[in-house]
């Protein structure tokens, strides 16, 4: 996601399209790993600065707030002063971008992270979990609902996605393969693509999950 916060950036930078005059970037999310703050989506916001006077106007609405929290504080939590006011914000959202990870990879952070809350990596197990997006889990049939004694603080839920979509907003999936092992994500796209609820507008994927979804 930090490649393509990137990516992004240097697109705008170049871009001689006419461009909203001014762009607000939220942080749907807080950062997982204490130990690389660059994978924290409030540091992307350093990526987009304004070089050209015919640019647009960057703003940020961050999200300072625990990566994880116990399930049963989630709405204290979420209304407490420096975090309500990102999700006040959270209704101008007209353009979610985000990534997912398939259950299976050692690998995957969410998954990692529900490894060290007791209880939480074998409830999601039983219940069929095979991946996450905006790191909430992911059944095969669409997002899972399923109790866990913690959960993830994201701003946007996965139930949510598709009235969002309806309304005219955008969903934009990004996918490539593990970055340490390489595997694919065609098992979690497919179950996205396959959902009974449209969870995202637009997809980005690379060509090995793209053959493989298609074979």
């Amino acid at each position: 996601m930090r490649t393509l916060a990137r990516a992004l950036a240097r697109l705008l930078r170049e871009s001689e399209a006419e461009l909203p005059e001014e762009l607000v970037l939220h942080a749907l999310v807080a950062g997982f790993d204490v130990f690389d703050p660059t994978t924290d989506p409030n540091s992307f916001f350093t990526l987009f600065q304004k070089h050209t006077p015919m640019g647009p106007e960057f703003k940020f609405v961050g999200l300072h707030a625990p990566t994880v929290v116990e399930a049963d504080q989630y709405d204290s939590l979420r209304n407490l002063e420096g975090i309500k006011e990102s999700f006040d914000q959270v209704d101008k959202l007209d353009i979610i971008v985000t990534s997912a990870a398939i259950w299976a990879d050692e690998h995957s952070t969410f998954r990692k992270r529900m490894l060290k809350s007791p209880g939480c990596f074998d409830t999601l197990d039983k219940a069929g979990c095979i991946g996450d997006m905006l790191w909430l889990p992911l059944g095969p049939e669409g997002p899972l609902t399923v109790a866990t004694r913690v959960r993830t603080m994201t701003l946007v839920e996965l139930t949510e996605l598709t009235t969002r979509i309806k309304a005219g907003k955008h969903v934009v999936l990004v996918l490539g393969p593990c970055a340490m092992c390489r595997k694919t994500k065609a098992q979690i796209l497919r179950a996205i693509l396959t959902s009974k609820d449209r969870l995202i507008s637009h997809l980005v994927i690379d060509s090995l999950s793209a053959r493989e979804i298609l074979r």
